[in-house]
């Protein structure tokens, strides 16, 4: 399968959002962010692969991807092995109706207090709420800017 060169996704053809050619090559885009990228700078994608990730002090740490992956975060982090107190990570994202809408899509949890106004206004929060799992998935992604592999299990 396609592998999208700037956020390293893999794409199949018929979901790209952009393609583009280089070199007689086809390259599969998962947004037009990423392929804007790669318009800016291709021979930085094509002969450094993932450039989200970078090496420091001999550890590979992922930067934020580019592409449909919005969001910021910050890393602060003395000597990246091992992690010791005082390092930092922080990653912010403004969750919006469609990532909340497509959440429930991809897990079928259509609650109508994620989905519907007039609903939610008549419970204890008077208001929409976003599933408390896609919230969970921001920690995941502010673990994932840690040196390393870091996963988040529970």
């Amino acid at each position: 399968m396609p592998v999208d060169p700037v956020c390293g996704m893999e794409i199949p053809p018929e979901s790209a959002e952009a393609t583009t050619e280089y070199e007689g090559e086809s390259l599969h885009f998962c947004s037009n962010d990423c392929q804007a990228l790669f318009d800016s700078a291709p021979e930085k994608y094509v002969e450094m692969p993932h450039p989200h990730l970078i090496e420091t002090g001999g550890a590979i740490i992922p930067r934020l991807p580019y592409g449909r992956a919005k969001g910021e975060f910050d890393i602060d982090i003395a000597d990246p092995t091992p992690l010791q107190e005082g390092d930092s990570v922080s990653f912010s994202k403004e969750i919006t109706d469609d990532d909340v809408r497509k959440f429930a899509e991809a897990t079928s949890d259509t609650n109508a207090l994620h989905l519907n106004d007039a609903f939610a206004e008549k419970t204890r929060f008077g208001h929409r709420i976003v599933h408390g799992t896609l919230v969970s998935g921001l920690i995941s992604a502010a673990l994932a800017c840690f040196p390393g592999l870091t996963i988040y299990i529970s």
